[in-house]
């Protein structure tokens, strides 16, 4: 049998379950399978959106594609965010939100952060745009140019530190 401790014993608790079953009657399917039906509290009223912002197909098709093909400063920043790695927020990579897809975002705290390389130059006034749509929807978008992630690394990352924890603060005074 593979998998850990835990998967050994949800394993042999699922077998013991059929021991005690009477005839005719079902075994409940287990909690992660629940859970990726969406039988849990508050996921049917956020399962196809993101902040009030439903999610296109068409954005998750996109994000999927740049997620293989990162450029190098956002999979330089990528390496500080995962895991939880920046003030305990859990980033996700090229996450749609509606119809755009953000480079990274934090569910928890509403947080985006864009990489902007160059083909952001001749796109600043459709980057503004969506900016103002994505913060409409409540959230808060950092910017930064691929040369101030490359070069200035610690300051990007206090950026993002100080406003994941102000963010914190807010949610924690409701």
């Amino acid at each position: 049998m593979r998998g850990g401790p835990r998967a050994r014993f949800h394993c042999f608790a699922r077998m013991l379950s059929f021991a005690f079953l009477l005839p005719g009657e079902k075994v409940a399917a287990p909690l992660a399978a629940r859970r990726m039906r969406g039988e849990r509290e508050g996921v049917a009223a956020m399962k196809n959106t993101d902040h009030g912002a439903p999610k296109s197909e068409a954005a998750t098709e996109i994000a999927r594609k740049l997620r293989s093909q990162a450029t190098n400063s956002e999979a330089f920043l990528w390496r500080f965010l995962r895991s939880k790695g920046i003030a305990g927020a859990k980033f996700r990579r090229q996450h749609p939100i509606g119809r755009y897809v953000a480079d990274f975002f934090c569910f928890e705290l509403g947080l985006i952060v864009e990489v902007d390389g160059t083909t952001h130059e001749s796109r600043s006034a459709e980057d503004g745009k969506r900016q103002q749509e994505l913060e409409a929807l409540g959230l808060t978008v950092l910017r930064f140019g691929d040369a101030e992630v490359l070069n200035e690394t610690d300051h990007v990352l206090k950026r993002i530190t100080d406003a994941a924890e102000e963010m914190r603060k807010r949610q924690d005074k409701f």
